[in-house]
C-alpha cells in the first residue's frame, strides 16, 4: 500500500488544485455503499459529468448493477464497503480506498449517504485529495435517542469536516444540521430549490394508458379512490401510521384502496397484516416497482407519512403526475409539500391528523385537483431534472477550481 507523510499529502494536494485549471479534463471519484444509489439519484449527473471529465465509481457489487449509461461512460472499482458499521470491514474498506485514491491521483472525491461519506471523506483527506464534496441526503439519527443519536450524529460531524464542500437536497435539511450544530449553514449548498435529481418530466406525468393498466392487473375499478406509498416499507416511513389511518377511513369509503409499493424492511407487511385484514381485497403490495411513474399515474392521492426525510423526491415525482400528497411536517418534506398548496402536512406520528388529511381529500374532489394541478405546476418549474443536472455540473466545477 502506498505511504503517505504530510509533506507529501500538501504537495500533492498543491499539484492536482495547479492542473484542476478551468476547461482542464480532471479525475473524479464517486463512492457509494451500493450501485442501487448512483442509479436512483445521479445516474443523469454522473453520465452528464463523465462528458466533461474521468469518473470512475467506487461501490459494493458488480459493474453490471449499474445502470447501462454509467457502465458506457464510467468506470468501476469494486470495494468491500458495507452499509451497516462494521468496525473491521470499515478499516479494510478505509485501506481499499487510500490504496485507490493514491493510484487515481483523483482531484475530486463526491459521496451520497453517510456511510460512504465517511469513509470516503477521512480517506480523501487522509490523501491530500484537493476537492472533497459530500452530499448530505438525510440524517439516520434524526429519529434516533440517546447515545445512538449523539455517536451517529458525530459520525456525521466528522465526514463534513473532513469536506471540502457540502451539499444538502433540502433546504430545511441544511438548517436542521446548522440548529443542530453539525456544521454552520454557510458551508452547505442546496442546488435550486433542493432534491438530489429532481423529476424527469418525459417519465412522470399524467398518463391514461398506464392508470388503465395497472388498475387492471390489481383489480381496481376505474372509478376506485387510490391511495398510493411508494418507497422502502419501515417504520421510518410512517407505514404503522398509514395503515392504521387507512383502516379508519376505509369503513366508510368502500371504493377506496390502499397501494404500499416497495420493498419490506423490518417485517412491515407483518406487523401491519393485522389491521389491514379486514379490506384484503382493497390493499395491494406489489413489493418493489420499476416503473413507480405508472403507479403515480393510477393514484388519486400520494401518502408519505414519514419520520425523517432528507427532501421526498417520491412526492415530486406524484406531483409531476398530478398527484397530491399528504406527509409529515418534518424537514424535508416541507420542502416537498407547499402545505394547502400542493398537498397537505400533518404532525410526524399523528394518525388521527392523517386519517382526517386524508379524508377530506376523498371527499373534496375539487380540492384535490387544485392542489394536484399547482403540484404539477410547482414540480415542472422548480425540480426538473434538466436544472438539478446543470446545478450540479456547476458546483462540482466550483469544487474543483477553488481552493479549500
Amino acid at each position: 500500500m502506498p505511504s503517505s507523510t504530510p509533506s507529501s499529502s500538501a504537495s500533492r494536494t498543491a499539484s492536482a488544485l495547479s492542473s484542476a485549471t478551468p476547461g482542464a479534463r480532471c479525475r473524479i471519484a464517486v463512492v457509494a455503499t451500493v450501485p442501487y444509489t448512483l442509479n436512483m439519484f445521479l445516474a443523469p449527473h454522473l453520465a452528464a459529468l463523465a462528458r466533461r471529465h474521468d469518473v470512475t465509481i467506487l461501490a459494493k457489487g458488480n459493474v453490471d448493477e449499474l445502470s447501462p449509461t454509467l457502465r458506457e461512460r464510467c468506470d468501476f472499482i469494486k470495494i468491500g464497503i458495507e452499509r451497516e458499521i462494521t468496525p473491521l470491514a470499515d478499516l479494510r474498506t478505509l485501506a481499499e480506498l487510500r490504496q485507490h485514491f493514491h493510484a487515481g491521483s483523483f482531484d475530486l472525491v463526491l459521496s451520497m449517504t453517510p456511510k460512504a461519506g465517511l469513509l470516503a471523506m477521512v480517506t480523501a483527506r487522509i490523501v491530500g485529495v484537493p476537492a472533497r464534496v459530500h452530499w448530505f441526503t438525510g440524517q439516520v439519527w434524526a429519529t434516533r435517542r440517546g447515545l445512538a443519536r449523539r455517536a451517529l450524529k458525530l459520525l456525521d460531524g466528522v465526514t463534513a469536516h473532513c469536506a471540502t464542500h457540502l451539499l444538502s437536497d433540502s433546504p430545511s435539511q441544511r438548517a436542521f444540521l446548522a440548529d443542530e450544530g453539525v456544521i454552520p449553514a454557510s458551508r452547505v449548498e442546496v442546488l435550486g430549490d433542493g432534491s438530489a435529481c429532481g423529476v424527469d418530466p418525459r417519465r412522470f406525468k399524467p398518463d391514461r394508458a398506464a392508470r388503465n393498466a395497472i388498475r387492471r392487473q390489481w383489480g381496481i375499478p376505474d372509478g376506485a379512490f387510490v391511495l398510493l406509498f411508494v418507497g422502502r416499507l419501515n417504520r421510518d416511513k410512517g407505514i404503522p401510521e398509514l395503515a392504521e389511518a387507512f383502516a379508519r377511513i376505509a369503513p366508510s369509503h368502500p371504493n377506496m384502496h390502499l397501494v404500499l409499493a416497495g420493498p419490506d424492511e423490518g417485517g412491515m407487511l407483518q406487523r401491519t397484516a393485522a389491521v389491514l385484514a379486514p379490506f384484503d381485497g382493497r390493499v395491494h403490495r406489489p413489493g418493489f416497482v420499476a416503473n413507480p411513474e405508472a403507479y403515480m399515474a393510477a393514484a388519486d392521492l400520494f401518502a408519505l407519512p414519514s419520520h425523517r426525510e432528507s427532501f421526498g423526491l417520491s412526492v415530486i415525482e406524484a406531483a409531476a403526475c398530478g398527484i397530491p400528497a399528504v406527509g409529515c411536517n418534518i424537514y424535508g418534506l416541507s420542502d416537498a409539500i407547499v402545505d394547502r398548496e400542493t398537498g397537505v402536512l400533518v404532525p410526524k406520528g399523528d394518525i388521527d391528523a392523517l386519517a382526517s388529511a386524508v379524508t377530506q381529500l376523498v371527499q373534496d374532489d375539487a380540492l384535490r385537483a387544485r392542489l394536484g394541478a399547482h403540484a404539477r405546476v410547482r414540480a415542472l418549474s422548480s425540480f426538473s431534472q434538466e436544472r438539478l443536472v446543470e446545478a450540479f455540473l456547476a458546483s462540482i466545477e466550483r469544487s474543483l477550481h477553488s481552493r479549500p
